[in-house]
């Protein structure tokens, strides 16, 4: 599982990309950037799920945003 004990104040300054959210969450979860970008169901549900979740509340995205 990821350990998101770090300051949240300093990882928002880093991940303020997209991209960047989505490697350190694959890096975190050692998945493919692929299997969480892909539209397939099964095993990599949670590090998607957590990569929409960052990606809300650091970039403030909504999904419509984040889908594209």
């Amino acid at each position: 599982m990821l350990d998101l004990s770090t300051d949240m104040t300093a990882v928002k300054k880093e991940m303020s990309d997209i991209r960047r959210i989505r490697a350190v969450v694959c890096k975190g979860y050692k998945v493919a950037e692929e299997a969480i970008t892909s539209t397939r169901r099964g095993r990599a549900n949670e590090p998607r799920n957590m990569s929409i979740y960052l990606t809300m509340h650091l970039r403030g995205d909504n999904l419509e945003e984040i889908g594209r």
